[in-house]
Order: C-alpha cells, then structure tokens, then sequence
C-alpha cells in the first residue's frame, strides 16, 4: 500500500503555533500517565524485570566482586601469592 505524505509535512508542523501547543499538552499528559503508571504495582514489577535484565546484560558471570577469574589468571611469581 502507497501512502501519500506531502513534501515538507513536517515544515508544516513546525511552523503552526497551534500544534506546538497541542504538542508540548500531549506530551505533558503522557509524561503524567506514564509517572502515574510507574509508581503502580505493575510499573515497579515492570521496573525491576528490567533491571535484572540489565544486570543480567551487563554482568553475565556475576558482578566483578563475585569474580574470581581463573586459575591460570592468578599470578604465582615474585611477591604476588
């Protein structure tokens, strides 16, 4: 399916005060469902899968501090024991 968009649409937008204002209204309502949204039940349970998945992301064997390395990357020379 074609659509036709007429060149310049978004010059148009740009350049009527009436969308600016109707803009910046319905992102300030998103932004307030979205708070309101993330400080319910769902939102927090929402909010720590997605840290864990981070974490999981980031540190996939365990945090650094849980990190022991292998045995063969421990040094055994000089004053290093």
């Amino acid at each position: 399916m074609l659509t036709a968009t007429q060149p310049d649409w978004q010059a148009l937008l740009a350049a009527d005060p009436a969308y600016a204002t109707w803009s910046a209204a319905r992102q300030a309502e998103d932004q307030r469902a979205f708070d309101q949204w993330l400080n319910s039940p769902e939102g927090r349970a929402w909010l720590a899968d997605e840290e864990r998945a981070e974490e999981t992301h980031r540190y996939p064997y365990g945090r650094p501090a849980q990190d022991t390395g292998w045995y063969w990357e421990t040094p055994t020379w000089g004053s290093v024991q």
